[in-house]
């Protein structure tokens, strides 16, 4: 007998874990030390490098806006006001524009409820910064023989030297002088230690062409972004596209990623089960059992290494950096009324007109969203949904079992 409406199977959200980057930031690097990477004058910022500016709260605030809005049209509600906050819990890493950029979540829900994100009391925190933290080690030899590869590959290619030059017309400004100050001429090392990186001509590029990348969003004159020689989305895009390299080698390639990701995966597995613990899980607090959302602010290396364990792949429209500011890749559990359960991802992100303009006219940005599908997980009902069996055995295949994990990290 063919089923009616009344008996067809409803798919209702359960919880949503997101891992979010922070927002818009001042350059991580000095003033003294972007000066010996270029003779050209730096613009200056209002906020102390590496912190999250105004415009990057106002820019959070709305990011945390949307994603409400999203989530809440497809019946998982966060009550608006004071009154919900049990509903959603924020936990940041401990830095000034992470902490912030739960600051500016929490308000995006709540308002001014002087609500505040949870975060680890002192020094660097292990579930966002696994690998310098000896939470995984890495082994050293097997991460440079693997970056190597990558780093031979993508700088052999022409579109590689094409943006070296793009960049170095900018960032070098006396280039026929042999006084002239420009970093990009520094070759490009390996370094495993307490971070996994490149030094030289390469790392410069990748954090030059993200401070362009944050003065555009951040609403600076244009004459400011990049001396004036980016005044539109098409060219900021060209200086990112070797920043996202820098990515793809130290951050994506699947042995360090897995180091750096199995932390976090553990906990967005457990927080997203709701505390259903199996053998080798670890306690989750009641605050993240309860809550039918939960944010964990953290950085884009934290979202590349996801990506990079998951191999998971997205194009971002109109956003020419593939983890930005705001970024949200959020994990979410849905039940069927059978109590059949199914894991499901997607990306929320903003675009850099819209960052631009919200900066600017202190409007609305709303975010984007698409979901990714994890190679090998698409049983679901929809292609972009797995079951959760299927989705924890992939996760449990890359996590990387010698990695510590603390109950504490996550209080």
């Amino acid at each position: 007998m063919a089923r009616g409406p009344a008996c067809r199977d409803v798919l209702h959200l359960r919880k949503v874990v997101i891992l979010m980057r922070h927002g818009v930031r001042a350059p991580t690097h000095s003033p003294q030390k972007l000066s010996r990477w270029s003779d050209r004058k730096w613009p200056s910022w209002s906020a102390p490098p590496g912190d999250l500016t105004r415009n990057g709260f106002w820019l959070a605030e709305m990011m945390a806006v949307g994603i409400r809005q999203y989530y809440g049209s497809r019946g998982l509600a966060v009550p608006v006001g004071c009154a919900g906050h049990r509903d959603l819990y924020v936990y940041a890493d401990n830095m000034q524009r992470t902490i912030a950029t739960g600051q500016a979540v929490l308000k995006g829900f709540f308002g001014d409820c002087h609500v505040v994100p949870s975060h680890f009391a002192i020094g660097k925190d292990p579930l966002f910064h696994a690998i310098k933290m000896n939470a995984c080690r890495v082994d050293k030899g097997k991460a440079r023989r693997k970056m190597m590869r990558d780093l031979q590959r993508m700088t052999d290619m022409r579109s590689f030297q094409t943006h070296m030059e793009d960049m170095r017309r900018i960032l070098c400004s006396s280039e026929d002088t042999k006084q002239a100050i420009c970093a990009l001429r520094r070759p490009t090392r390996i370094v495993v230690g307490e971070h996994v990186a490149l030094h030289g001509g390469l790392h410069v590029a990748s954090a030059v062409g993200e401070a362009f990348l944050m003065e555009y969003a951040d609403g600076k004159p244009l004459k400011d972004v990049g001396w004036g020689h980016l005044r539109s989305v098409h060219a900021v895009n060209r200086m990112l596209y070797l920043h996202n390299v820098y990515s793809a080698i130290t951050r994506q390639e699947s042995y360090v990623a897995a180091h750096g990701a199995t932390p976090l995966m553990r906990a967005i597995n457990n927080v997203l089960m709701s505390g259903q613990l199996t053998e080798g899980r670890h306690a989750i607090p009641q605050a993240y059992r309860r809550a039918k959302m939960v944010f964990l602010i953290g950085h884009d290396v934290n979202i590349a290494h996801v990506a990079g364990m998951l191999r998971l792949n997205w194009a971002l429209t109109g956003q020419p950096d593939r983890t930005p500011p705001d970024m949200g890749l959020a994990f979410y559990l849905y039940r069927n009324n059978s109590g059949r359960e199914w894991v499901g991802v997607r990306i929320f992100y903003q675009t850099l007109a819209s960052m631009r303009a919200a900066s600017l006219h202190k409007g609305d940005a709303n975010p984007l969203s698409e979901p990714v599908v994890i190679k090998g997980c698409d049983s679901g009902p929809r292609r972009d949904l797995c079951t959760v069996k299927r989705f924890e055995r992939i996760v449990s295949r890359r996590l990387v079992s010698s990695c510590s994990v603390q109950r504490s990290w996550l209080e």
